[in-house]
């Protein structure tokens, strides 16, 4: 299903860990704007850093703190390794995943670090912001998801089309080229998407004109496609390697 998209994306090999900011190691100065100024010397590395972000203000800082109930919570990098992965060849019902996280920092956190940050590549801090828009795409994809199964169930789309297009208006920045696997192959036009979030609503609306089921593994929890007609409606698992492990552990529960 994934042909027309080509896309590539970063994260972190060691992931990020949710840190929660104490205020009172920042010392805050009102001029124009808010802006930090002298850091409390008991105050960790990373909380230096981002005192020091030209990509995070202390107007930004201020905001998060005094308008939200995360807005202390903050990513810091376990390490500088990335990897380039292409996401949704790897995981081809990536929006059910999204979807089926939990709407709360830590759920987003541990979005961010199985498949990446949701607009740009990684940084050594993720703010506030980072996990809004992780929050705000699980609650979009959520009731998308919603609309979809009434579709299927009712033929009613007015609700599934106003919300999906919607969101690809908003989010689905993406250019357009040409792509050939090999010498004298026959060329095909491909999507190319410019962050993860306008990849997933791509992938969704794949799967709504395709008419793709979905599964969720017993096994391993990975969401996976079922192609019309193709495939078993009651299918338990992603993989042949999932199956096997599966009937492992019942085999060795029996005996």
């Amino acid at each position: 299903m994934t042909e027309l998209l080509d896309f590539e994306w970063e994260r972190l090999v060691e992931g990020y860990k949710l840190e929660r900011l104490d205020a009172d190691l920042l010392n805050f100065i009102h001029g124009d704007y808010w802006f930090i100024g002298k850091v409390d010397s008991s105050a960790p590395q990373w909380v230096r850093d981002l005192s020091r972000s030209e990509m995070i203000g202390g107007d930004a800082i201020k905001h998060w703190l005094e308008t939200s109930s995360y807005g202390d919570r903050y990513m810091v990098a376990n390490g500088r390794e990335t990897e380039r992965y292409r996401p949704v060849d790897m995981y081809p019902a990536l929006f059910m995943e999204l979807a089926d996280s939990e709407a709360t920092p830590e759920g987003a956190a541990k979005f961010i670090n199985l498949y990446g940050p949701p607009m740009a590549p990684p940084g050594s801090i993720l703010h506030p912001g980072d996990l809004w828009m992780v929050l705000r795409q699980m609650k979009a994809i959520k009731s998308a998801v919603r609309s979809w199964e009434r579709y299927r169930k009712t033929g009613k789309a007015k609700a599934l089309i106003k919300r999906v297009t919607d969101e690809l208006m908003l989010e689905a920045h993406l250019y357009v080229g040409l792509r050939g696997k090999q010498e004298h192959d026959t060329l095909s036009m491909v999507l190319i998407p410019h962050s993860l979030t306008a990849a997933i609503w791509l992938q969704f609306a794949q799967a709504i004109t395709a008419n793709y089921g979905f599964g969720q593994c017993d096994e391993c929890l990975t969401w996976f496609e079922i192609a019309p007609g193709k495939g078993r409606p009651e299918k338990r698992f992603c993989s042949n390697a999932c199956s096997m492990r599966a009937y492992r552990k019942r085999k060795a529960a029996k005996e």
